[in-house]
């Protein structure tokens, strides 16, 4: 199984699901697609670390106990 997980991609941003006026060229994810599956209704969560959380655990973001984007500490 083959998971990609970018940051601030969306669905406009990637050829095979033709969103938007003129999709870029996404000839390797498209390829990958075809042979996979595509998520057209998906969950996501507007910063990183909820979504990595869920990633990482299967679960629901809210239920990770990160809710939130996680700060480095101050140096």
């Amino acid at each position: 199984m083959l998971i990609l997980l970018a940051d601030d991609v969306g669905v406009d941003m990637v050829g095979v699901y033709a969103e938007g006026g003129q999709p870029p060229t996404t000839p390797v994810i498209d390829s990958l697609a075809a042979d996979g599956v595509l998520f057209r209704s998906a969950w996501v969560q507007p910063t990183c670390s909820p979504t990595r959380a869920s990633l990482l655990t299967g679960r629901y973001p809210r239920r990770t106990g990160v809710g939130r984007w996680i700060m480095p500490p101050e140096q």
